[in-house]
């Protein structure tokens, strides 16, 4: 590949990634809305709007969490476990919490957790697989999106994801990766919104 088709890629990649921002802000700021009016008793509603800031802050560094929200998924998802209520969910806030706190083994902890509470959740599997790739575990990241599209061998997102080579360090894998695990995490919300 010559390096004029390299600049096409990453061009496009630049202007995917930038409408991707796009619709999360909006997301993000719907989500907000919904908790500030209150709407804050289900723990995926957390889930959703943690993930739009991981999305977010792995896109512009100088994006601040509000501490507001993370405050509140927190005691959320920490009142969900105590009440034995949504229990996988409830870790996997924790999980995406930690991680945006930056406290790597705390989120593999409580991905561990959620796993363990529900080891068929196909979800779950994608979540700590994006997980150990943003630490760059690539050996986990793809047997998690491994067993994930074991449980759910029809998905074509997933069948895509398996079949990248993430032993390599090409930018183009790299860019590939990438958009296959926003559109996975972006699937994954629509999915719980609809």
């Amino acid at each position: 590949m010559d390096n004029e088709n390299i600049d096409d890629i990453l061009c496009d990649y630049s202007k995917l990634s930038e409408e991707i921002s796009m619709q999360t802000y909006d997301e993000m700021e719907s989500l907000q809305e919904k908790v500030d009016k209150g709407n804050e008793s289900d723990t995926s509603l957390f889930i959703e709007l943690l993930s739009c800031y991981e999305i977010i802050e792995e896109k512009n560094e100088l994006f601040e969490v509000p501490e507001k929200y993370l405050k509140l998924a927190y005691e959320r998802a920490k009142n969900d476990i105590n009440f034995q209520r949504d229990v996988g969910n409830a870790y996997i806030c924790l999980a995406i919490y930690s991680n945006l706190k930056n406290f790597k083994d705390k989120a593999l902890f409580y991905y561990n957790k959620a796993i363990a509470k529900e080891p068929t959740n196909t979800d779950f599997y994608i979540r700590r697989g994006t997980f150990y790739t943003s630490i760059k575990d690539n050996k986990k990241a793809k047997a998690d999106y491994q067993k994930a599209l074991s449980l759910k061998p029809d998905d074509a997102a997933l069948q895509i994801l398996c079949k990248n080579d993430f032993s390599t360090g090409s930018k183009i894998k790299d860019i590939l990766t990438t958009i296959s695990i926003i559109a996975l995490i972006i699937l994954s919300i629509l999915a719980e919104i609809y």
